[in-house]
Protein backbone atom coordinates (compact mmCIF):
# COMPACT_ATOMS: atom_id res chain seq x y z
CA UNK A 1 0.00 0.00 0.00
CA UNK A 2 2.64 2.24 0.81
CA UNK A 3 3.62 2.83 -3.01
CA UNK A 4 -0.09 2.75 -4.15
CA UNK A 5 0.22 5.83 -1.15
CA UNK A 6 3.23 7.10 -2.63
CA UNK A 7 1.55 7.54 -5.99
CA UNK A 8 -1.25 9.26 -5.03
CA UNK A 9 0.70 11.90 -3.41
CA UNK A 10 2.39 12.41 -6.86
CA UNK A 11 -0.83 12.89 -8.63
CA UNK A 12 -2.16 14.92 -5.83
CA UNK A 13 0.63 17.37 -6.14
CA UNK A 14 0.22 17.81 -10.01
CA UNK A 15 -3.48 18.14 -9.52
CA UNK A 16 -2.76 20.77 -7.60
CA UNK A 17 -1.60 22.75 -10.66
CA UNK A 18 -4.59 22.57 -12.89
CA UNK A 19 -5.14 26.23 -14.76
CA UNK A 20 -8.84 26.24 -12.48
CA UNK A 21 -7.29 26.84 -9.30
CA UNK A 22 -4.34 29.30 -10.61
CA UNK A 23 -7.39 31.21 -11.85
CA UNK A 24 -9.39 31.04 -8.53
CA UNK A 25 -6.10 32.45 -6.62
CA UNK A 26 -5.68 35.10 -9.39
CA UNK A 27 -7.03 38.34 -7.60
CA UNK A 28 -7.21 40.70 -10.27
CA UNK A 29 -10.66 39.59 -10.34
CA UNK A 30 -12.75 39.64 -7.47
CA UNK A 31 -13.97 36.54 -5.14
CA UNK A 32 -17.07 36.63 -6.27
CA UNK A 33 -16.68 36.61 -9.83
CA UNK A 34 -14.20 33.78 -9.41
CA UNK A 35 -16.85 31.99 -6.85
CA UNK A 36 -19.47 32.08 -9.09
CA UNK A 37 -18.33 28.43 -10.65
CA UNK A 38 -20.40 27.19 -7.14
CA UNK A 39 -23.96 26.23 -8.84
CA UNK A 40 -22.28 24.59 -11.78
CA UNK A 41 -20.62 22.28 -8.93
CA UNK A 42 -24.30 20.72 -7.99
CA UNK A 43 -23.93 17.71 -10.05
CA UNK A 44 -21.20 15.93 -8.45
CA UNK A 45 -21.78 17.16 -5.00
CA UNK A 46 -25.43 15.89 -4.63
CA UNK A 47 -24.13 12.99 -6.10
CA UNK A 48 -21.81 12.49 -4.02
CA UNK A 49 -23.73 12.18 -0.97
CA UNK A 50 -25.91 9.55 -2.70
CA UNK A 51 -22.68 7.82 -3.05
CA UNK A 52 -21.31 7.85 0.54
CA UNK A 53 -24.82 6.65 1.48
CA UNK A 54 -25.93 3.97 -1.00
CA UNK A 55 -22.68 3.00 -2.42
CA UNK A 56 -19.47 3.76 -0.29
CA UNK A 57 -21.75 2.79 3.24
CA UNK A 58 -22.40 -0.82 3.55
CA UNK A 59 -24.71 -2.26 6.09
CA UNK A 60 -24.17 -5.30 8.01
CA UNK A 61 -20.94 -8.09 8.66
CA UNK A 62 -17.88 -6.08 7.78
CA UNK A 63 -14.10 -6.26 8.29
CA UNK A 64 -11.97 -3.16 9.74
CA UNK A 65 -11.35 -1.70 6.52
CA UNK A 66 -15.07 -1.40 6.17
CA UNK A 67 -15.89 -0.28 9.32
CA UNK A 68 -13.53 2.35 8.72
CA UNK A 69 -15.27 3.45 5.48
CA UNK A 70 -18.37 3.47 6.72
CA UNK A 71 -17.43 5.77 9.51
CA UNK A 72 -16.01 8.05 6.86
CA UNK A 73 -18.77 7.65 4.83
CA UNK A 74 -21.57 9.05 7.16
CA UNK A 75 -19.62 12.34 7.57
CA UNK A 76 -18.87 13.02 3.56
CA UNK A 77 -22.44 11.81 3.43
CA UNK A 78 -23.52 15.06 5.19
CA UNK A 79 -21.48 18.11 3.28
CA UNK A 80 -23.64 18.79 0.62
CA UNK A 81 -25.73 20.30 3.31
CA UNK A 82 -22.91 23.05 3.62
CA UNK A 83 -22.80 23.59 0.12
CA UNK A 84 -26.76 25.06 0.08
CA UNK A 85 -26.13 27.03 2.48
CA UNK A 86 -23.51 28.71 0.48
CA UNK A 87 -25.21 29.00 -2.54
CA UNK A 88 -27.96 30.96 -0.72
CA UNK A 89 -25.08 32.80 0.69
CA UNK A 90 -23.50 33.45 -2.35
CA UNK A 91 -26.60 34.61 -3.66
CA UNK A 92 -27.76 31.72 -6.15
CA UNK A 93 -30.53 30.37 -3.95
CA UNK A 94 -33.38 32.00 -7.13
CA UNK A 95 -36.30 30.68 -8.77
CA UNK A 96 -35.77 28.66 -11.87
CA UNK A 97 -38.26 26.68 -13.64
CA UNK A 98 -37.78 23.05 -13.48
CA UNK A 99 -37.03 22.64 -17.38
CA UNK A 100 -34.17 25.20 -16.68
CA UNK A 101 -33.12 23.56 -14.08
CA UNK A 102 -32.95 19.92 -15.37
CA UNK A 103 -31.47 21.60 -18.37
CA UNK A 104 -28.39 23.08 -16.56
CA UNK A 105 -27.67 20.28 -14.42
CA UNK A 106 -27.80 17.92 -17.63
CA UNK A 107 -26.16 20.20 -20.32
CA UNK A 108 -23.33 18.61 -22.07
CA UNK A 109 -20.81 21.35 -20.51
CA UNK A 110 -21.29 19.65 -17.10
CA UNK A 111 -21.14 16.16 -18.33
CA UNK A 112 -18.38 15.23 -16.11
CA UNK A 113 -19.44 16.59 -13.20
CA UNK A 114 -22.49 14.13 -14.04
CA UNK A 115 -19.92 11.23 -14.74
CA UNK A 116 -17.36 11.35 -12.73
CA UNK A 117 -20.02 9.79 -10.12
CA UNK A 118 -21.11 7.34 -12.01
CA UNK A 119 -18.10 5.96 -12.66
CA UNK A 120 -16.55 6.12 -9.24
CA UNK A 121 -19.57 4.05 -8.34
CA UNK A 122 -18.63 1.36 -11.04
CA UNK A 123 -14.76 1.08 -9.43
CA UNK A 124 -16.19 0.53 -5.98
CA UNK A 125 -19.17 -1.99 -6.24
CA UNK A 126 -17.53 -4.91 -7.70
CA UNK A 127 -13.79 -4.14 -5.81
CA UNK A 128 -12.44 -5.73 -2.57
CA UNK A 129 -12.15 -3.37 0.39
CA UNK A 130 -8.42 -3.07 0.32
CA UNK A 131 -9.59 -1.76 -3.05
CA UNK A 132 -12.17 0.57 -2.02
CA UNK A 133 -10.11 1.75 0.38
CA UNK A 134 -7.66 3.00 -2.05
CA UNK A 135 -10.43 4.97 -3.94
CA UNK A 136 -11.44 6.44 -0.62
CA UNK A 137 -7.99 7.52 -0.05
CA UNK A 138 -7.57 8.85 -3.83
CA UNK A 139 -11.20 11.29 -3.27
CA UNK A 140 -9.61 13.13 -0.11
CA UNK A 141 -6.52 13.61 -1.64
CA UNK A 142 -8.07 15.17 -4.49
CA UNK A 143 -10.46 16.85 -2.20
CA UNK A 144 -7.97 18.28 0.40
CA UNK A 145 -6.07 19.90 -2.46
CA UNK A 146 -9.11 21.56 -4.21
CA UNK A 147 -10.29 22.79 -0.69
CA UNK A 148 -7.00 23.91 -0.03
CA UNK A 149 -7.62 26.59 -2.72
CA UNK A 150 -11.25 27.35 -2.31
CA UNK A 151 -10.71 28.17 1.09
CA UNK A 152 -8.04 30.61 0.22
CA UNK A 153 -11.09 32.07 -2.24
CA UNK A 154 -13.88 32.15 0.57
CA UNK A 155 -10.96 34.05 2.83
CA UNK A 156 -11.51 37.12 0.62
CA UNK A 157 -14.73 36.57 -0.03
CA UNK A 158 -15.56 37.23 3.39
CA UNK A 159 -13.18 40.07 4.13
CA UNK A 160 -14.99 41.59 0.92
CA UNK A 161 -18.40 40.89 2.30
CA UNK A 162 -18.06 40.25 5.94
CA UNK A 163 -19.79 36.94 4.77
CA UNK A 164 -18.52 33.43 5.58
CA UNK A 165 -18.86 30.23 3.32
CA UNK A 166 -18.99 26.47 4.89
CA UNK A 167 -18.98 24.32 1.88
CA UNK A 168 -15.95 26.54 0.57
CA UNK A 169 -14.67 27.69 3.32
CA UNK A 170 -12.38 26.84 6.56
CA UNK A 171 -14.99 24.74 8.17
CA UNK A 172 -15.26 22.48 5.22
CA UNK A 173 -11.32 22.44 4.57
CA UNK A 174 -10.96 21.29 7.61
CA UNK A 175 -12.78 17.83 7.32
CA UNK A 176 -10.64 17.39 3.97
CA UNK A 177 -7.43 15.84 6.05
CA UNK A 178 -6.27 14.04 2.91
CA UNK A 179 -7.01 10.92 4.83
CA UNK A 180 -10.15 8.50 5.58
CA UNK A 181 -11.68 9.58 9.12
CA UNK A 182 -12.34 7.91 11.73
CA UNK A 183 -9.14 6.61 13.62
CA UNK A 184 -6.12 8.47 15.30
CA UNK A 185 -3.78 5.93 13.36
CA UNK A 186 -4.94 6.04 9.93
CA UNK A 187 -1.55 6.23 8.38
CA UNK A 188 0.12 3.30 10.20
CA UNK A 189 -3.12 1.40 9.62
CA UNK A 190 -2.99 1.84 5.80
CA UNK A 191 0.62 1.28 5.49
CA UNK A 192 -0.14 -2.04 7.41
CA UNK A 193 -2.53 -3.09 3.88
CA UNK A 194 -0.83 -5.79 2.21
CA UNK A 195 -1.36 -5.37 -1.31
CA UNK A 196 -0.34 -8.05 -3.92
CA UNK A 197 0.81 -7.25 -6.99
CA UNK A 198 -2.65 -7.49 -9.10
CA UNK A 199 -4.21 -4.96 -6.49
CA UNK A 200 -1.11 -2.55 -7.00
CA UNK A 201 -1.28 -2.60 -10.21
CA UNK A 202 -4.76 -2.86 -10.17
CA UNK A 203 -4.48 0.27 -7.79
CA UNK A 204 -2.53 2.72 -9.91
CA UNK A 205 -4.94 2.22 -12.81
CA UNK A 206 -7.66 3.32 -10.47
CA UNK A 207 -5.46 6.59 -9.37
CA UNK A 208 -4.78 7.70 -12.44
CA UNK A 209 -8.36 7.19 -14.35
CA UNK A 210 -10.11 9.44 -10.95
CA UNK A 211 -7.67 11.70 -11.03
CA UNK A 212 -8.23 11.92 -14.84
CA UNK A 213 -11.98 12.03 -14.24
CA UNK A 214 -11.39 14.89 -11.18
CA UNK A 215 -9.32 17.11 -13.64
CA UNK A 216 -12.11 17.59 -16.51
CA UNK A 217 -14.35 18.29 -14.21
CA UNK A 218 -12.01 20.63 -12.84
CA UNK A 219 -11.89 21.90 -16.77
CA UNK A 220 -15.57 22.18 -16.96
CA UNK A 221 -15.65 24.32 -13.79
CA UNK A 222 -13.22 26.70 -15.38
CA UNK A 223 -14.80 27.18 -18.00
CA UNK A 224 -17.90 27.55 -17.28
CA UNK A 225 -16.84 30.63 -14.80
CA UNK A 226 -15.24 31.81 -17.71
CA UNK A 227 -17.81 32.21 -20.44
CA UNK A 228 -21.35 31.30 -18.35
CA UNK A 229 -23.71 33.55 -16.90
CA UNK A 230 -26.96 32.08 -15.69
CA UNK A 231 -27.47 33.52 -12.60
CA UNK A 232 -27.03 37.16 -11.28
CA UNK A 233 -23.54 38.02 -10.47
CA UNK A 234 -23.53 36.60 -6.53
CA UNK A 235 -21.52 40.23 -5.95
CA UNK A 236 -25.30 41.07 -5.63
CA UNK A 237 -25.12 38.72 -2.23
CA UNK A 238 -22.76 41.06 -0.31
CA UNK A 239 -25.05 44.66 -0.46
Amino acid sequence: MRQVLQHIGRKRSAFSQVPFFTYLLDKSTTPQERLSFAPAGAPFIMAFADLNKHVLFENGPADDLQDLINVHSREDATHFAMYLRDLETLGYDLPLSFTDALEFLWSDRRKSLRTTCYKLAGLLEPSSTKLRIVIVEVIEALGSAAFETFAQVASEFRSATGKSLEYFGRPHEQLETGHTIGTDEIEERLHAVVLTEDERARSVQMVDSIFDSFSAMMAELHEYVLTTRPYPAAAGAAS
